[in-house]
């Protein structure tokens, strides 16, 4: 026997289902922006950042270097110096890597003090030296090069 609260029941529950499927497809074009519609997912693989500019001074240099060394990015370390360096560097990696990046923890403490260079290019050398003035009293003389217009260490 279907009684009036049984049968007032289930229409509450038709009605109820009703609304859900209604609110439920309402078109993507009729809600308003950022409504919580969810965007479809993108196809296209996101675009991959720009390469970082090459270094165009010697404070630019001594920052990126210091930069890939604080990453232990032995890859980046060797496109800031000129290829004979680089082959060093992979050997002197390839040795004992716990030294060389010991090394390079003594180079990011000195720069990261605050330094000055004290000789910088002054013509077009394709070579020159240049002193690092760390202000923690360190210095370093190291050697900068211009190869295929590209500011890169020669010597550290």
């Amino acid at each position: 026997m279907v009684t009036p609260r049984i049968t007032a029941h289930a229409v509450l529950v038709a009605l109820a289902t009703l609304l859900v499927l209604a609110c439920g497809s309402k078109s993507d074009e009729a809600a308003p922006e950022g409504a919580g519609a969810l965007a479809p997912p993108s196809l296209t693989a996101p675009e991959p950042p720009p390469p970082p500019r090459a270094p165009e001074t010697e404070e630019e240099l001594v920052r990126a270097f210091t930069t890939a060394l604080q990453a232990r990015d032995l890859p980046a370390l060797k496109k800031l110096v000129v290829p004979e360096l680089g082959a060093d560097l992979e050997r002197m990696h390839t040795t004992d890597a716990d030294a060389f990046w010991g090394r390079g923890q003594q180079w990011i403490d000195n720069v990261a003090s605050g330094f000055t260079i004290a000789a910088k290019q002054e013509g077009r050398e394709e070579r020159w030296r240049g002193l690092l003035r760390f202000e923690n009293g360190n210095e370093e003389t190291v050697v900068f090069a211009r190869l295929d217009d590209k500011l890169l260490f020669a010597e550290l």
